[in-house]
């Protein structure tokens, strides 16, 4: 399957940021980039990776709200330069800011 066909399956509208992220996978807190970022899920970048099929949270602010976004999510791909997370859900206010964040770029 290629990169194109990919994306055309997605539910939800991914687009192409970078943002400053933390997530936890265990007791340790790592950092990382956002890649891209949609409501159903993230690419992140980052030097050390979760297992395939970890459970994680993470951290990280969008421009169009004060607060953190803290969400759960499971690692459902992996690459060289980091992994595809797959949220759990999102909280009402995290739903607005970040698809208020995501329409700003069309």
């Amino acid at each position: 399957m290629d990169a194109m066909s990919t994306t055309e399956n997605r539910v939800q509208k991914r687009v192409q940021c970078r943002l400053d992220v933390e997530f936890q996978a265990g007791e340790e807190w790592r950092p990382g980039t956002t890649r891209n970022l949609s409501l159903g899920g993230a690419f992140v970048e980052a030097p050390v990776k979760p297992l395939l099929g970890t459970q994680i949270h993470l951290r990280f602010r969008v421009p169009t709200q004060k607060e953190l976004v803290e969400i759960g999510g499971r690692v459902r791909w992996l690459d060289d330069s980091g992994f595809g997370v797959q949220f759990d859900g999102l909280r009402a206010r995290d739903v607005w800011a970040m698809g208020k964040y995501l329409n700003s770029f069309e």
